[in-house]
């Protein structure tokens, strides 16, 4: 009779054995269907890639030699001294340059930057994005005038509006914006509010910079300039606009 209770005893630990792993195999296979639909939808809601991708372009669109020229100038200005600022304010080492390093502005040597960066580590992140592209158009009879939000709307539904018969380029948000004017000989940094002026010819000139380095799905810098100067029809910048976002996950 003992015998009898002692096998049967044995049975029922066995079948709690099986019992208590099979809830664990399954409480372990909950846990990593979780965690892989979590980084998945993580990544598609921040459009983070999960496999390697490496993506650099830069584009400088001119019609003619004077647009070139335009540009060209406009990529060698010392916006710097301009604007009276660094060109990368946060993070930026001689020693060691490739630490995590944000812009200020586009010019020529920023763009080398991070186009060397790309090159110097696209072998060695899991991604990185680096775009910058130039539009040059020349117009006549421009106007350059301070759009205020429409009454009752956000302040951030501000814009500078550069225009002529032909159409019209908005910059907007200008709460987020640097803007530096050419009186005479020097440049001055303005608000917003003060900007209203015409000329009979320019260049109209539209700089984008996107960089993106992501080392993991929880680990990015991004940094985005957009800046638009415009140039007299002496190749003179005359007025400069510039934003930038900075970001670190």
């Amino acid at each position: 009779m003992s015998d009898k209770r002692n096998l049967e005893k044995k049975r029922t630990m066995s079948w709690n054995k099986r019992i208590t792993l099979l809830i664990a195999l399954v409480i372990v296979a909950s846990i990593l269907v979780s965690y892989s639909l979590y980084v998945y939808v993580f990544s598609r809601m921040f459009q983070i890639p999960i496999s390697r991708e490496y993506e650099n372009t830069i584009i400088r669109n001119t019609s003619n030699v004077e647009e070139a020229i335009a540009l060209t100038v406009v990529e060698y200005s010392n916006c710097s001294d301009i604007f009276n600022l660094p060109k990368f304010p946060y993070n930026y080492d001689d020693k060691d340059p490739w630490r995590k390093t944000w812009a200020s502005f586009i010019d020529k040597q920023v763009i080398d930057y991070y186009n060397q960066r790309f090159e110097s580590l696209k072998n060695e992140r899991l991604s990185i994005i680096f775009h910058y592209e130039a539009n040059v158009s020349t117009w006549d009879q421009i106007h350059v005038v301070y759009v205020p939000p429409p009454e009752g709307e956000n302040i951030y539904d501000d814009a500078i509006q550069i225009s002529n018969s032909n159409g019209s380029i908005l910059f907007e948000n200008t709460l987020q914006a640097r803007f530096a004017y050419r009186n005479d000989s020097q440049y001055q940094r303005i608000t917003a509010e003060i900007i209203n002026f015409s000329l009979a010819k320019s260049y109209v000139i539209e700089m984008k910079l996107v960089y993106d380095e992501i080392h993991a799905p929880l680990a990015a810098f991004f940094v985005d300039v957009h800046q638009i100067v415009i140039v007299d029809e002496d190749f003179v910048p005359f007025l400069f606009c510039v934003k930038y976002i900075h970001a670190i996950s």
